[in-house]
């Protein structure tokens, strides 16, 4: 009993281990692949200058008149341009790359959804979790739900893993 507990454990250790480290392939992926902001390597001018500018800033309050104002262009400028070069909007390219931000974040960690929320720079969790639906299509909640099930079926087919989820935010077990 002993041996299959300690190998049970011992198997848990590496799922969370591939969970964290995005080398697991989850049942629950049906948007896992498809990528949810641009290829930057591909931009030029002042589409890179946004699009570098975002990644470093996605987590802080940032506007198209911050933007303008920090690189020096109007902000008619920056969103013709940028339009021109991607296809899309800069407020839109940057709800995408903060959803994808808190994507990784569902995935990886245990985090509170409120305090992923903060973490890619949105102020109302009402707004973050309308946006996110609207890219993703689903909730942050239920990609949470989908994540933890995911973890549960790749436990489940092994008959010596005894696989429970400790939740850091309840400190209760969850079979």
């Amino acid at each position: 009993l002993h041996y299959k507990m300690a190998n049970g454990l011992f198997e848990q250790y590496f799922v969370e281990y591939f969970r964290i480290n995005k080398r697991a392939i989850s049942p629950a992926n049906e948007i896992e692949k498809h990528h949810l902001t641009l290829d930057i390597n591909q931009l030029t001018g002042v589409a890179r200058m946004i699009a570098d500018y975002v990644q470093v800033h996605y987590a802080s309050d940032i506007s198209l008149e911050k933007i303008a104002e920090d690189l020096a262009y109007s902000k008619n400028y920056l969103c013709k341009a940028f339009k021109k070069a991607t296809g899309m909007t800069v407020i839109s390219y940057i709800n995408r790359f903060r959803v994808e931000k808190a994507l990784e974040l569902i995935r990886s960690t245990d985090k509170k959804l409120t305090e992923i929320n903060d973490m890619v720079g949105y102020n109302d969790f009402h707004y973050f979790s309308r946006v996110f639906k609207s890219v993703i299509g689903h909730s942050p909640r239920e990609m949470r739900d989908k994540e933890k099930f995911s973890i549960y079926l790749e436990n489940k087919g092994s008959p010596q893993t005894i696989y429970r989820y400790y939740s850091q935010e309840t400190g209760n077990k969850k079979k």
